[in-house]
């Protein structure tokens, strides 16, 4: 068996490593990876959570890190080894807040072996690449550089594309500003350059089978966007070796596929105070290598007087809101259909709003907790009869959501249902909205 490292770097988020040990890292056990957390928190309440579980479960260890340590220098300090209890043919580093389905792990396990240098694991499929080999270099580039980025998506084989790092070297060139946000994937690049040859795995995972922690909202670097976007990102590829051929569609995809897809993306960044005039300025040599928005139209929003966006946005949560409200008070009464992130924004919002809602129900409760947020939980064919008489607000990714909708479907439930997948953003940033109101008081 391909013996896996699954090393986490984290730093002051105690809830999401509580969260994983407790739900999640009985699956990656089951499949052979020891869990290491690479913890630089200065507080110690990481470290008491990892060490309650450890007295429990063996395989789970702890590494603290110093507490100003940049998590892509802590990245490096993983890939060579740092910590580790024994040897591996695998590292895995992941975000703290990424949980793969003992499914996704499932299809892990069954195809990776050491025959590869680099496995991905893609939970968005987006251009349908399938389960595929890669053996020419610059066509993974073209094709993963963009996906590479998250902490979660590569497996190195340590004794390839780990082996024989120049790491002073590696750190003296790619720990500058303009790079480091990136050095992960400038290691991968520089080190497939410098081998004979390369042998990359991707393996695509149905986006059902990985989820983000409810306790994390943005990702760290988000007020530095278009830093990381125009300056880290473009420098990173830009700056490999002259054999990769296709850089200009790696640097593109990473933007079109993610936080640049549309006006709209922009306009939000508008109304967060990230995106302006001045930046557009700053980065006008750079918008057509990192989006397909015209740059006329960015120039356009950049000048919009915020208020435009504001009160526009505002309507439209309106209107969304009022829209749920009305669903829910045409019932005597209503239901919570899921148990995970999503119920719980739907649950929190009507906490705040006193909105009274009866239970959660699930398709399949198992050994699942039988109460979530002071409300019990109920297993779909223990209720499916009284549910007629009651609303039921879908809460859960759109792929759970139409699988879900077509089992009460055949229950004759159709009528009663509500799913809006813009919701629950709406309904995230109202309940924002009163904790920094709070915070102000």
């Amino acid at each position: 068996m391909v013996r896996i490292a699954l090393c986490i770097p984290t730093y002051q988020r105690h809830e999401c490593v509580y969260e994983f040990l407790h739900e999640y890292s009985e699956y990656y056990q089951k499949h052979g990876m020891d869990i290491y957390y690479y913890d630089s928190s200065p507080d110690d309440k990481t470290y008491s959570i990892v060490s309650t579980f450890c007295e429990n479960i063996s395989d789970i260890y702890y590494v603290r890190m110093p507490a100003q340590i940049h998590s892509n220098v802590k990245v490096y300090r993983i890939f060579q080894q740092y910590g580790l209890e024994r040897k591996y043919d695998f590292i895995w580093v992941c975000n703290d807040a990424i949980r793969f389905s003992e499914q996704a792990l499932k299809q892990l396990t069954a195809n990776i072996d050491t025959s590869y240098d680099i496995v991905e694991m893609d939970p968005d499929d987006t251009e349908y690449l399938g389960l595929r080999v890669y053996e020419d270099a610059n066509l993974y580039l073209r094709d993963c550089a963009w996906k590479l980025t998250l902490y979660g998506a590569a497996l190195l084989n340590v004794h390839t594309i780990l082996n024989g790092v120049e790491w002073h070297e590696y750190e003296k060139k790619f720990f500058k500003r303009e790079m480091i946000n990136f050095s992960h994937v400038s290691l991968y690049f520089n080190r497939i350059a410098e081998m004979e040859h390369f042998k990359a795995l991707h393996i695509p995972i149905d986006s059902k089978e990985f989820k983000s922690s409810m306790y994390k909202k943005h990702p760290g670097w988000h007020n530095e966007t278009f830093f990381i976007f125009c300056e880290s990102w473009v420098n990173t590829i830009e700056r490999l070796p002259e054999d990769y051929i296709d850089k200009k569609e790696a640097i593109l995809k990473h933007g079109i596929y993610t936080f640049f897809k549309d006006e709209a993306a922009f306009e939000n960044l508008k109304m967060e105070g990230i995106f302006g005039f001045s930046v557009f300025l700053r980065y006008i040599k750079e918008w057509k290598k990192i989006c397909k928005v015209p740059v006329s139209r960015l120039l356009r929003i950049s000048l919009t007087p915020l208020k435009v966006y504001e009160n526009r946005e505002k309507k439209k949560r309106k209107e969304r809101i009022s829209k749920c409200i009305a669903f829910i008070k045409s019932y005597s009464g209503f239901v919570i259909y899921g148990a995970g992130h999503m119920a719980y924004i739907v649950a929190s919002y009507c906490d705040m709003r006193k909105i009274r809602y009866e239970y959660f129900c699930v398709t399949h409760l198992g050994d699942k907790k039988r109460e979530y947020m002071e409300h019990p939980v109920k297993e779909l064919d223990y209720v499916r009869e009284e549910l007629r008489s009651k609303g039921i607000l879908i809460c859960m990714q759109e792929d759970y959501a139409k699988e879900v909708i077509d089992i009460l479907n055949t229950y004759g439930l159709s009528e009663n249902l509500y799913f809006d997948k813009g919701l629950f953003g709406v309904m995230d940033s109202e309940l924002n909205r009163r904790d920094i109101r709070r915070k102000k008081v």
